[in-house]
């Protein structure tokens, strides 16, 4: 019998009012909303990983260590590759720290034997996804992307990283959270 494998990856939570001021974002149907409670920055996907690697994973996080900082939330973009793509709101203040942070945990994961993605981390927030819309749509999508690219979502403390566990499921992803890493003052 094949070893269970669990998807997984590392992520920074985000408070429920910055949650709820993304979550109000029109899209006009136009694509299909991620639930308030699943936004969060992802940091590093690691992919489904048997139990050994996990538990790896789960020592790099619990014995990660780093400052705690100020993150704002604001404007928005869109990522598409072959008609399918996300809606995503930007990371101002704090980005650097989110690629820094993405840069050590990637080279950490690395000598724990866990392979990482070899593409730009770019620090931001998928609040949508969307698939074969047609140019007129598209168009429509990008319109609303613009209109929130001034705006501010809010601002937080980023307090820690948390390891979670991610099911997919018909109705959309169901994350839970394995461990974390604290940061401190």
């Amino acid at each position: 019998m094949p070893e269970s494998q669990t998807r997984a990856f590392v992520a920074v939570d985000i408070p429920d009012d910055v949650k709820a001021a993304i979550s109000s974002v029109d899209l006009h149907g136009l694509a299909r909303s991620v639930d308030a409670q699943q936004l969060h920055i992802t940091m590093n996907f690691l992919g489904y990983l048997n139990q050994n690697r996990l538990e790896h994973a789960a020592d790099v996080i619990r014995g990660y260590r780093h400052g705690r900082f100020d993150i704002s939330v604001e404007g928005g973009g869109t990522f598409e590759s072959r008609g399918r793509g996300v809606a995503f709101v930007g990371i101002r203040n704090g980005a650097a720290e989110l690629l820094d942070i993405h840069t050590q945990l990637k080279s950490l994961f690395e000598r724990a034997g866990i392979p990482q993605e070899d593409r730009a981390f770019t620090p931001h927030i998928t609040f949508a996804r969307f698939r074969g819309l047609d140019r007129s749509k598209l168009q429509a999508l990008d319109d609303v992307v613009n209109s929130i690219k001034a705006r501010s979502f809010g601002s937080f403390t980023c307090g820690g990283l948390e390891l979670k566990r991610s099911i997919l499921t018909g109705s959309g992803p169901v994350y839970s959270t394995l461990t974390a890493a604290i940061f401190t003052s």
